[in-house]
């Protein structure tokens, strides 16, 4: 029972930790195997294998049935994945994790570039910015001169109101002047000659004599 249980527990740890123990194995596998060569020589890993085998079957921890062939075969196919294909699924791991940072430092020079690019645009907007101030000046100057030219054009309306009422005064005077003097005219034409009736001779005596008088200065 209690092997049972260990076998379970170790099939479920196997399933859980197969993709980390097959990295784990493709990184330290190689290095621990030559230094076993190393030590022992060929048949070395073998002999310490069967040692231990048979050490742990004598003290009963390992006991013959059809669990402990299970967990042996599951061991055997586990070691057999790992030796045969492990660096194919290494690789494509590792192929795997630099397409994932490959995708993931594209996207950060992405933003980058972006954030640059936009950095850049802002640097463009506040350059631009920097003439509103001769613009705001421009525009203050264009009113002013406007409020000035409408000042002005008042004045020359107000002016051209007067001269016209002026003008206008002056022509009805000279009407009023010109009536005057035609009623003048027209009374002196008209009194004159009443004036004279009757008086003809002594008018003309004092023509004469005034006459003899130039002629002897």
């Amino acid at each position: 029972m209690a092997l049972r249980l260990v076998a379970s527990r170790f099939m479920r740890a196997s399933t859980a930790m197969a993709p980390l123990t097959a990295t784990r194995a493709l990184q330290t596998s190689a290095p621990r195997q030559d230094l076993l060569m190393s030590k022992t020589g060929q048949t070395g890993a073998a002999v310490l294998t069967a040692g231990m085998a048979a050490y742990l079957v004598s003290q009963e921890v390992i006991i013959l049935h059809n669990e402990t062939v299970v967990v042996a075969a599951l061991g055997a196919v586990t070691y057999g994945l790992i030796k045969n294909v492990g660096g194919s699924i290494g690789a494509q791991l590792d192929e795997r994790a630099q397409n994932i940072y490959n995708a993931i430092n594209a996207g950060k020079n992405a933003r980058i570039a972006a954030l640059e690019a936009e950095i850049e645009n802002q640097k463009a907007v506040k350059a631009s910015f920097e003439g509103i101030a001769d613009f705001f000046d421009a525009v203050r100057t264009y009113e002013d001169v406007k409020r000035e030219l409408a000042f002005r054009e008042e004045k020359l309306n107000v002016y051209n109101d007067a001269v016209t009422a002026l003008d206008r005064m002056v022509s009805v005077e000279a009407s009023v002047r010109a009536k005057e003097q035609a009623e003048i005219v027209n009374w002196l034409m008209a009194e004159i000659p009443k004036s004279l009736v009757g008086k003809e001779d002594a008018i003309l005596e004092n023509c004469i004599t005034e006459l003899d008088a130039m002629s002897k200065q």
